[in-house]
């Protein structure tokens, strides 16, 4: 685990009321005890070994991996390894992670996405993918590192297209692709994702692209062009032709 977490320790879930935790996240923003109750029963049906805790405010808690609009990620064990647990807000729009889990396993027959491991009603249990956003990776690397990272999200988003699965949020990419130490991206979050809108993957992130490290080719005809193309036509030519033309713009920036 990275030096960001030394200060988090695991408990078995037996012993999270036991050493007195603040478990009132696992049921954000009502924090009602029926509702944490279930989530605590879940986590033990779903297999979890442990949560990890830290001090917040003078008392322990779960440590909060993140917090999106839908639910709340946190930190677990299952078999001694680090998995990451999303537990449904009490406010989300959609009320169960039934269909995003869903989603995320349709991501992963073609090796996209955390690997989901389990879920339940209000529980996803998946793969930690450790690393930096994609934002805090562009600012920090060689245009010739990011060229090959944009390269490999591409094709991961060439695959979800062809697959129909629609992420939902790649025009804001920033947030939702993590890249490992070993420099492999992860396509995370499917929150939004869909299957019956028509999939717009490779043209969302060529558009976030565009707003963000080719903002000075945004009007470039020929990728303008080909980007036209693949959206009408995504097939493989079209989308070659796209992959080829913006991994070279990347590579050619000062």
């Amino acid at each position: 685990m990275s030096q960001i977490h030394r200060h988090i320790r695991f408990l078995p879930l037996n012993q999270l009321k036991e050493k007195a935790v603040d478990l009132s996240l696992f049921a954000y923003p009502s924090g009602e005890s029926e509702r944490v109750s279930e989530v605590l029963r879940e986590l033990e049906l779903l297999g979890l070994a442990g949560i990890g805790v830290a001090e917040s405010t003078g008392k322990l808690a779960p440590f909060l991996l993140g917090k999106g609009g839908r639910g709340m990620v946190f930190l677990g064990l299952v078999d001694e390894a680090c998995v990451a647990v999303k537990v449904a807000r009490t406010d989300a729009a959609v009320p169960t992670m039934e269909q995003e889990a869903t989603h995320l396993r349709k991501a992963n027959t073609v090796n996209v996405g955390p690997k989901l491991f389990n879920h339940s009603t209000h529980i996803i249990v998946m793969e930690y993918v450790e690393g930096e956003t994609l934002a805090e990776f562009i600012t920090t690397k060689s245009r010739i590192e990011i060229a090959e990272i944009v390269e490999q999200v591409l094709d991961q988003a060439h695959l979800l297209d062809k697959i129909h699965l629609d992420h939902g949020q790649l025009s804001n990419s920033s947030d939702h692709v993590i890249i490992s130490p070993r420099g492999k991206p992860c396509i995370i979050d499917y929150s939004h994702s869909s299957q019956q809108r028509k999939p717009r993957n490779v043209t969302a992130f060529t558009s976030y692209l565009i707003r963000t490290i080719l903002r000075e080719r945004r009007n470039d005809p020929t990728l303008l062009t080909l980007l036209k193309q693949y959206k009408e036509k995504q097939d493989e030519t079209s989308y070659a032709m796209l992959k080829e033309t913006v991994t070279r713009l990347i590579s050619l920036l000062e």
